[in-house]
């Protein structure tokens, strides 16, 4: 992080987390795999958040984002295809303009 904040010191950094993955996944995750589940990507999240805040880099908390639409449990969704972790257009779309939104506002802080 300091090595990226020498060479670019004007940028400002910005970390999203990553999605909620489906509850109705149940099967443990594999050592090597890329498929996790949630409670595999509310772990990477927290720790992710944690190194964030030691770096002083803001965090855009698109899991929390998704979950207040979906719900918690995260099983049937319009933003996402059936049991899917893959989003829909309208999915997409609000995930966009969610991202958008807070990557203007870093554009405006000092």
């Amino acid at each position: 992080m300091e090595k990226l904040r020498r060479r670019c010191p004007l940028a400002k950094l910005l970390y999203v987390t990553t999605t909620p993955v489906p509850t109705n996944r149940t099967e443990p995750s594999q050592p090597g795999s890329t498929h996790l589940l949630n409670s595999d990507v509310e772990a990477i999240n927290a720790a992710a958040k944690q190194i964030m805040a030691e770096h002083r880099v803001q965090v855009l908390d698109m899991y929390s984002f998704v979950t207040a639409h979906c719900g918690a449990a995260y099983e049937a969704c319009d933003w996402q295809g059936s049991g899917s972790v893959h989003f829909t257009t309208r999915g997409w779309r609000a995930m966009a303009r969610h991202l958008a939104a807070a990557v203007l506002e870093l554009g405006d802080s000092k």
